[in-house]
């Protein structure tokens, strides 16, 4: 390696002419620097100076270099050229060649919202405590069951489209009002995958008993742009059942499953989930195979619930199960064979990680049924109350389930992270709610989005925390994924805050989750 010519011109009897010099130099390579210096005066000496000097393989840091007599001429003695390299003017790699810089750091990701705030029509609606995407994001279903469209807290359910070229979310037909007063529909809210169907629960509806509840499907129709209900009422077995305080639809809206976590099948709120498919020729709903009850009294199983894009898989939440602990929960995932007409379990419980975790608040399946997240709002695995969510995956080849990842942990105590999850449709990417987060205030609430890194077998965290508006809003008590995970809608009570529509008017926000700035 050689660096030719470095010229500096002529000034006899001076300081050096060139400092500040500096190079790389490789270990075991010699570079070799040659410098010309040429008569530039009156005198013109008719002569020129050349130094050449060879920088030894291993100089190391000292100081190095040489000096160089050129040019006698007349009176003159002869002049010098000196060349002076020292611990600053070089540096020696190890190894023979310079280290490869590290990769710069990702860029940042950020989540950015939709449109504007999606607020809820009155003050004291809860507009928000339940809140479902279609699978591409661009329609979303929002129940406010305390709305008074019917009555005092009916309860109604509302769905907009989004439009990205005015950036705008717009209803879609008229509020789906619940029947009666007191009736609390919307407390659960699912949309289709395309958007055109949605299941409704009102759980304290009195249709079979006081609050037994029920379940109504509607259909949307573009050309009129209004809903019509699909077949009769799904009523719960009997009163006080709290039937549709869960609800699920398949992905074309056939199949819908429905969680009564009161009802006594196997003891006294032991809960149950029954699962209905919509004949379209007869106009009517039945029931696919039988209960799937809780395992024991106070289980409350089907307090949530959730099923493939098929409808051939459920998995059932029982938060007060006490497989491993008082209150710990757990999760139950069957399948249905059409040919027995029954549901079998697959693999074994899925039970919560100590007593009183709450396992199974909430829960949500991948598409083909073979990844389930878990919400334990109560766990205590970063301070009381922080709550966690749990990934599972299924294999067939063992029937057994096993958690991906670490547990995905609240950011602090009393955070209540896993009140809500939802899931991408091929279940790497998951949507985590924690209604009591102090990001923005107490109480104020957030989400986390989180992607699953097979090669590392680790969550990690999609853009920043998505933070409620103000304190008390308890932003995150509902979430609900788009199917690729690149959109995430999310529900505020704000229990407490003077909203934009009135006190527990309630909103709900839809980001689009870790894009580039």
């Amino acid at each position: 390696m050689q660096l030719d010519y470095v010229y500096l011109g002529y000034s006899p009897h001076s300081s050096p002419l060139l400092s500040g010099f500096k190079m790389l130099a490789l270990q075991d390579e010699e570079v070799e620097i040659v410098m010309r210096f040429w008569p530039y005066n009156s005198n013109n000496y008719g002569c020129d100076g050349f130094f050449s000097y060879r920088i030894p393989y291993d100089v190391g840091t000292s100081a190095c270099g040489g000096t160089q007599p050129w040019c006698a001429y007349g009176n003159h003695g002869a002049n010098t050229l000196t060349l002076t390299l020292n611990a600053q003017s070089f540096r020696v790699w190890p190894n023979g060649a310079p280290p490869v810089p590290p990769p710069p750091p990702p860029p940042p990701l950020y989540n950015i919202q939709l449109g504007a705030d999606i607020d809820g029509e009155a003050a004291g609606d809860h507009s928000g405590y339940s809140v479902s995407l279609s699978s591409d994001g661009s329609r979303v279903a929002i129940g406010a069951y305390w709305n008074d469209g019917n009555g005092a807290m009916s309860g109604h359910v509302r769905v907009y489209e989004y439009t990205a070229g005015t950036g705008s979310w717009t209803q879609l037909g008229a509020d789906i009002d619940g029947e009666a007063a007191d009736d609390y529909s919307g407390i659960s809210v699912s949309l289709s995958s395309d958007g055109s169907r949605v299941a409704i629960g009102a759980s304290a509806n009195d249709g079979n008993g006081d609050k037994s509840g029920h379940v109504r499907v509607y259909e949307y129709t573009a050309g009129t742009g209004s809903w019509t209900q699909l077949g009769a009422d799904i009523d719960g077995e009997a009163a006080d059942n709290s039937s549709g305080s869960s609800v699920s639809l398949s992905s074309d809206g056939s199949r819908v499953a429905i969680g009564a976590p009161r009802n006594d099948g196997n003891g006294a709120e032991s809960g149950h989930v029954r699962v209905y498919e919509y004949t379209s020729g007869a106009g009517s709903w039945t029931q696919l195979g039988a209960d799937i009850d809780g395992e024991a009294a106070d289980d409350r199983s089907g307090v949530s619930v959730s099923l493939s894009s098929d409808g051939s898989r459920v998995a059932i939440g029982a938060q007060q199960n006490a497989g491993n602990g008082s209150g710990s929960g757990h999760v139950r995932v069957y399948e249905y064979t059409a040919g027995a007409g029954s549901w079998t379990q697959l693999g074994a419980d899925i039970d919560g990680e100590a007593a009183y975790d709450g396992s199974g608040t909430s829960v949500s399946l991948s598409s083909d049924g073979s990844r389930v997240a878990i919400g334990a709002s109560a766990n205590d695995g970063n301070g009381s109350g922080s709550g966690h969510v749990r990934v599972y995956e299924y294999s067939a080849g063992t029937g057994s389930w096993t958690q991906l990842g670490a547990d995905i942990d609240g950011e602090a105590a009393s955070d209540q992270s896993g009140i809500s999850v939802s899931l991408s449709s091929d279940g790497s990417r998951v949507a985590i709610g924690a209604n009591q987060n102090a990001g923005n205030g107490s109480g104020s609430g957030h989400v986390r989005v989180y992607e699953y890194n097979a090669g590392t077998g680790s969550w990690t965290q999609l853009g920043a925390d998505i933070d409620g508006e103000a304190a008390g809003d308890h932003s995150g008590v509902s979430v609900s994924l788009s199917s690729d995970g690149s959109r995430v809608a999310i529900g505020a009570l704000m229990p407490t805050f003077i909203a934009d529509n009135g006190d527990k008017s309630g909103h709900v926000r839809v980001y689009s989750v870790g894009v580039l700035a």
